[in-house]
C-alpha cells in the first residue's frame, strides 16, 4: 500500500455514496478561508489647543494685601506645628482580597482527549466522535467509550490513470459496502447504520493520492461503543 507524498499540497476528496445517505457530489473544504481586512484610513491627529492666560496687571495696593496675608497664614501654621504633639502613625489597612491564599488540597489532574486527525491521515481502527463534510480534521474518540463513527476499511486504487469521478465513487462504494458487510456482526440491528467512502479527486489524484477509506456510523441520536475492526461486542444505543 504507497503511501501519499505528505510534502504535495493536500485537496479535497471527494466523497462517495453511502447507505442511506444521499450522494456526495461536493469535495470536502480542506481548510476554512480566512477573511481579510479591508485598510481603514488613518485617523487624523487632533492638534492640541493653545494654551492662553489672562495678561491683566493686578493693582498694587491688592497684591501687597495678598503678600500680608500669605505671610500671616504660613507664620501662624508653623507656630501651631512647633507645639502640636506628633502623633501616632496608625498603620496601612490590609487589603483581605491581596492576602496570599493558602493552598488546600491537591492540583485537579488535568484531563486529555485523543485529539483530532485530518482525513488524509485516517488509518483502520480509528473512531470518531464527530463528522462532518468541509471540516479540515475529526476529532478521534476512544472505540471503548461511546462514539459515532470507526475507519472500517482501506485500499489503494490499482488504475494507472485517473478513471473519473463517476466510476472512481463506484469502485469505492462496492469496495466499502463489501468489506462493512463482512465486518457487521449478524446479529447487529443494522437499522441505524451507515456508512461513507472517502476517495481521491482528480486534483489529490495528481498529487499521489490513491487511497479508498471507508467510514461506518451510526445516525445522529444513536452511539456505539465497541470496535468492529478489532471484533468487539459492538453496542448500539440511542432512539
Amino acid at each position: 500500500m504507497s503511501t501519499p507524498d505528505p510534502s504535495a499540497p493536500r485537496r479535497d476528496r471527494q466523497r462517495g455514496d453511502g447507505r442511506r445517505l444521499a450522494p456526495a457530489r461536493g469535495r470536502h473544504a480542506g481548510s476554512w478561508a480566512g477573511f481579510g481586512q479591508s485598510p481603514g484610513a488613518d485617523p487624523s491627529e487632533r492638534s492640541p489647543a493653545a494654551d492662553r492666560r489672562s495678561t491683566t496687571s493686578v493693582p498694587m495696593i491688592a497684591a501687597v494685601a495678598v503678600g500680608l496675608a500669605l505671610v500671616l497664614i504660613v507664620g501662624t501654621l508653623g507656630f501651631r506645628a512647633l507645639f502640636q504633639d506628633d502623633p501616632t502613625p496608625t498603620p496601612p489597612a490590609t487589603d483581605p482580597a491581596s492576602a496570599t491564599p493558602t493552598p488546600t488540597g491537591e492540583p485537579p489532574t488535568p484531563t486529555t482527549s485523543p485529539g483530532a486527525v485530518s482525513e488524509f491521515d485516517l488509518t483502520v481502527g480509528q473512531c470518531l466522535d464527530g463528522y462532518e463534510l468541509g471540516d479540515p480534521e475529526m476529532p478521534l474518540a476512544d472505540c471503548a467509550d461511546p462514539h459515532r463513527f470507526e475507519v472500517f476499511a482501506q485500499d489503494e486504487s490499482a488504475e494507472e490513470d485517473y478513471p473519473g469521478e463517476g466510476e472512481m465513487t463506484t469502485a469505492a462504494d462496492e469496495f466499502c459496502r463489501e468489506s462493512l458487510l463482512a465486518e457487521l456482526p449478524e446479529d447487529l440491528d443494522t437499522t441505524p447504520v451507515v456508512y461513507r467512502t472517502i476517495a481521491p479527486s482528480p486534483e489529490t489524484w495528481e498529487t499521489g493520492d490513491r487511497t479508498l477509506t471507508c467510514i461506518a456510523g451510526v445516525d445522529e441520536g444513536y452511539t456505539m461503543t465497541g470496535s468492529f475492526t478489532r471484533g468487539d461486542e459492538v453496542v448500539v444505543a440511542g432512539s
